[in-house]
This record gives C-alpha cells, sequence and structure tokens, in this order.
C-alpha cells in the first residue's frame, strides 16, 4: 500500500496517516503471529525428537529387564533418570528457541562469534524458564542492557553510524561498522581473556 495510491483516491493527509498506521499495526500483528508459529512449530520438531529417543531407551531397557540383564530397581532407577534426561532435553529445546527469537527480535548481528560473547556475558546457561516455560526469566532486561553497553552487537546505530555507513579514519581512509565491531570484539575479547587470570 502506497500513500500516492491513497492520495489518488481522494484521501486527505489526515485519512492517509491514519490509515496506513492502521495497516502497521496489522502488519506487526500478523509478523507477531508468524513468529509465534514458528516458536510453536521449532517446539514441537524439538518435543517429537525428545519422544522418539525417549521411546528408543525405554524400549533398551525394558528389553534388558526382560532378558533378566539388569533388576526391577536398576529398571526404576534407569527408567527414572531417563524421564528426568528427556524433561532437560526438552526444556534445552524451549530454551535455545527463546533466545533464537531474541536474537531476532532484538536483531543482534548474527555471527557464531556475537552469539559466543553474549552467551558469556549474560551467562544464558545460567538462565531459568519462568513457570509456564513461554520465556526465559531475566533474559530481556539482559538484551536491553546489552544495547546501551555492547551496542556493537546489534544490527542498528553503530559507533555513530548506521550498518553500510563509512566514515574517515585519522588516516583519511574509509572506515565501516564491520571494522568497527571488529574492534569492539578484540577489545571485549581481550576484556574476557584478562578477567579470567584475575577470578
Amino acid at each position: 500500500m502506497k500513500t500516492d495510491d491513497l492520495k489518488a483516491q481522494g484521501l486527505s493527509d489526515e485519512q492517509i496517516n491514519f490509515v496506513m498506521g492502521e495497516n502497521g499495526k496489522d502488519l506487526k500483528t500478523l509478523q507477531d503471529e508468524n513468529a509465534g508459529l514458528k516458536l510453536d512449530k521449532a517446539q514441537l520438531e524439538t518435543d517429537k525428537q525428545a519422544l522418539e529417543t525417549e521411546k528408543e531407551d525405554k524400549d533398551k531397557i525394558i528389553k534388558q529387564l526382560q532378558e533378566g540383564t539388569i533388576t526391577k530397581e536398576q529398571y526404576n532407577q534407569k527408567v527414572q533418570e531417563l524421564e528426568a534426561s528427556i524433561e532437560k532435553t526438552k526444556d534445552d529445546g524451549i530454551k535455545k528457541n527463546i533466545i533464537d527469537k531474541y536474537y531476532k527480535d532484538f536483531k543482534i548481528v548474527d555471527t557464531e562469534e556475537n552469539k559466543l560473547a553474549i552467551s558469556a556475558i549474560l551467562k544464558l546457561d545460567e538462565l531459568q524458564l519462568n513457570k509456564e516455560k513461554t520465556d526465559i526469566t531475566g533474559l530481556k532486561e539482559g538484551f536491553e542492557g546489552l544495547q546501551k553497553s555492547n551496542p556493537h552487537f546489534f544490527g542498528n546505530k553503530l559507533n555513530g553510524f548506521e550498518p553500510g555507513d563509512k566514515g574517515d579514519n585519522n588516516d583519511g581512509t574509509e572506515t565501516n561498522d564491520a571494522s568497527n565491531i571488529a574492534k569492539e570484539r578484540n577489545k571485549l575479547s581481550s576484556e574476557i581473556t584478562e578477567s579470567k587470570f584475575f577470578n
């Protein structure tokens, strides 16, 4: 939908602004619904894989019990351990999908180095799912904090430049966001390395 098309229909500027605003809301709603569906699909695939693994492992344990290679008590213990392992696998899958969604929503520059650095800074391994298992407690606040402290991770304004913008170094050569990211990443790596020696 274009403003010129609306003007051609005789709409005033005020009417055009209203229509475009409402269209933007509808588009955002559709995008959110699509993101939610993708998250649901990813979770269903994770659950399916976990259930298939659980079935295979339970079949093995049952066979061991039938063959007499394990006792009933050992069987019960193995089943409990398996169920705990499957539950952890499911939770890990949920966490991964949620983290991936945050990376996308916050427009993280998609490199493995960035993800490793963010994981270390926010201590993602230590963060826990909420009771409903729909979000990770404290993760949103963590990303919001990173936007202020480490803007080079994000695909928005970077050190005063938009991604793709070019500036001048003191020596007259051009620089862009890629070089800025590299400088910030090297600085961060040095800080992490130094901190290891003092902890």
